[in-house]
């Protein structure tokens, strides 16, 4: 690859990593305000913020998803091959024990995408900030069938408003190498 200029924002994007190891300690107030703020600076067509975010730290409420998805993935086979590893261990977490989870939902009949730029802001704000974060939407396969229902309630997700994913949020406890990128996927046209 060629160099590339090289600043703070670049190399917080660089070192971006999907963390799937957190320690238990919760991330202050400030720092959760701060990720927030950033992810609503993000950009949005029309401005029309077409977002919402639900702040899950109640660590009873994050378990009781964790227990209840786990259980449904086991009773519904196939499993894919990634789950089939991670379910192996007892210990294992669909949030990975992430002190704080953002569900990020879109208005529906809006589309998706202005969320995603949401989520993305938030996610270089907690890797400036020295936090990791995950993207977790597997979950939502569970949430979203009529076991699940009792627990998609307790999001109370807003009438209108369709959840998309978890960005799980803490202090790491790994440091993960970057996975390679596949460049061949560029075009240019000059």
């Amino acid at each position: 690859m060629e160099s590339i200029i090289q600043n703070e924002t670049v190399q917080h994007l660089l070192a971006r990593r999907s963390i799937r190891r957190f320690r238990p300690d919760q991330i202050s107030e400030e720092m959760l305000q701060t990720i927030i703020q950033c992810g609503f600076a993000a950009p949005s067509g029309m401005n029309l913020q077409s977002w919402h975010l639900i702040v899950v730290q109640d660590a009873a409420l994050l378990e009781e998803i964790n227990t209840a998805f786990v259980e449904y993935v086991r009773q519904h086979p196939p499993i894919p091959p990634v789950m089939v590893e991670r379910l192996k261990n007892p210990l294992y977490s669909v949030f990975f024990r992430a002190p704080t989870c953002i569900l990020v939902c879109f208005e529906t009949e809006k589309g998706p995408t202005n969320s995603a730029f949401l989520a993305e802001n938030m996610a270089i704000a907690a890797q400036s900030l020295g936090l990791g974060t995950c993207y977790v939407g597997g979950v939502l396969m569970y949430l979203n069938t009529p076991e699940g229902a009792p627990l998609m309630s307790k999001l109370q997700i807003p009438e209108g408003y369709t959840p998309a994913y978890f960005l799980c949020t803490g202090y790491p406890d790994e440091a993960p190498d970057a996975r390679p990128r596949d460049l061949s996927k560029i075009s240019y046209i000059r």
